[in-house]
């Protein structure tokens, strides 16, 4: 049986199978993802090759005197026989792709708020130094309770949508 491909590269593009289907990532994402699945396969065979100290056997391993199925079991495979299951450390590649998906739905639907709001969020959570909502309050011309207000409706409608949007 063939082993599918889990990632590409196109065009200058990297993409990684989720599934059935292909999603385009950046370049750290890709290698991270793909360095594990190389690491995997390389060990792979160096458990499945014969030990002829600096030789390397391309017979039938299976009849071979020197097959490595007496060999000291590696931590690997002891976790795999045993049905343990490391702690993650780090991202999935599905969480990568649903927090980009997420990211994606976020920026669309700050795209469509009013100007006002728009610049009220970008002051907060964009700007390198983020304005204070005194600072905004004076910069749109309304109190500062208004801004807080505001922000914690804004917040609110967007959670919404996003769980909508999450949701279907």
């Amino acid at each position: 049986m063939k082993k599918e491909r889990e990632g590409k590269k196109e065009n200058g593009k990297y993409y990684l199978r989720v599934g059935k289907t292909w999603v385009e990532v950046n370049k750290e994402v890709y290698y991270g993802y793909m360095d594990l699945v190389w690491a995997e396969e390389k060990r792979q065979q160096r458990e499945s090759r014969c030990d002829l100290g600096t030789k390397r056997c391309d017979g039938d391993c299976e009849h071979c005197k020197f097959d490595p199925s007496g060999a000291p079991l590696s931590l690997d495979q002891m976790y795999e026989e045993d049905d343990y299951e490391a702690p993650d450390r780090g991202s999935s590649v599905e969480d990568q792709v649903l927090a980009k998906l997420l990211k994606e739905a976020l920026h669309r639907e700050l795209d469509a708020l009013p100007l006002e709001d728009q610049v009220l969020l970008h002051d907060i959570y964009f700007e390198d130094i983020p304005y204070t909502q005194r600072q905004i309050a004076r910069k749109l011309h309304i109190s500062q309770q208004a801004v807080s207000k505001r922000h914690i409706a804004l917040l609110g409608e967007l959670r919404v949508k996003l769980e909508a949007e999450v949701c279907d």
